[in-house]
């Protein structure tokens, strides 16, 4: 159910960040002021909730506003767990963010208080988990893509749909509904996603080789295609990636574990 956990605090390098696609689905439980975000430069800013929120598997690039007393415990969820945890299909979130007290009302102010009492994060770690675990009401049957999820994420996207449904040992509509239900995106979409975080890392290496050799690595086209998909999820061709990462790694070393953020809007 869980992938991992994560907690920021305090004040960011930078106030503003361009966030990257997201293949995983997220739970944030906030302890500091509300977080803003929006999708598009000419969109007006969204303010979640105070206590906490769910997002989907995130398709396209977004924008978010950090407060100066960040502070909220994160949980990278694994393919079925809103099912299993909230009774909500995947693709009920996906591309979208869910206030945490709409899925669960009042336990959702209980969990975030429990957590308060504990300021430690490990221990913060554990009793999330341990109250996520009791949330559990059905079992998310994710199971059967299990096999079909492996496989795509350790191609880095490049295996086929048809292999995907031959692994699963389901029909392609089938498939396609199974990764609607517990992914929250067909497998194409998916697939884009992975290729994305893999072209990201190859991307820490020297630009003018990585690129045609990874664009072969990864089944595109041509080194055009790769660009122009690039720029479609990201907002950013390569070179202006590799370009505002470079300052944000020499303003602040942290960024260089965050390879999904940039500086600015």
């Amino acid at each position: 159910m869980v992938q991992a956990f994560y907690a920021p605090s305090g004040r960011l390098p930078y106030g503003t960040e361009h966030v990257m696609p997201a293949s995983v689905m997220d739970l944030k439980i906030n302890f500091g002021a509300r977080v803003r975000s929006r999708r598009l430069p000419e969109r007006a800013w969204d303010q979640h909730s105070h206590r906490g929120w769910v997002m989907g598997i995130w398709s396209s690039f977004h924008t978010v506003r950090w407060p100066d007393d960040l502070d909220f415990i994160g949980v990278t969820l694994r393919p079925g767990a809103t099912l299993a945890l909230f009774g909500v299909e995947a693709h009920e979130f996906a591309d979208d963010v869910v206030d945490i007290e709409t899925l669960l009302g009042p336990t959702a102010i209980e969990i975030r208080d429990r957590l308060g009492e504990v300021s430690d994060p490990s221990s913060r770690f554990l009793l999330l988990e341990q109250l996520l675990t009791a949330q559990l009401n059905i079992r998310s049957g994710v199971g059967r893509i299990a096999p079909a999820l492996d496989l795509l994420k350790h191609s880095h996207g490049t295996a086929t749909v048809r292999d995907l449904a031959a692994t699963a040992d389901v029909s392609h509509k089938h498939l396609i509904d199974l990764f609607h239900r517990f992914v929250g995106a067909p497998p194409k979409t998916l697939a884009r996603l992975y290729r994305l975080e893999h072209l990201l890392t190859d991307l820490e290496g020297d630009i003018s080789s990585t690129l045609t050799s990874s664009a072969m690595r990864l089944d595109y086209f041509d080194q055009a295609h790769l660009n122009k998909d690039f720029k479609d999820l990201t907002g950013r061709t390569p070179g202006q990636y590799v370009q505002q990462r470079q300052v944000a790694k020499a303003r602040d070393p942290r960024h260089a574990e965050h390879r999904r953020l940039l500086p600015g809007g």
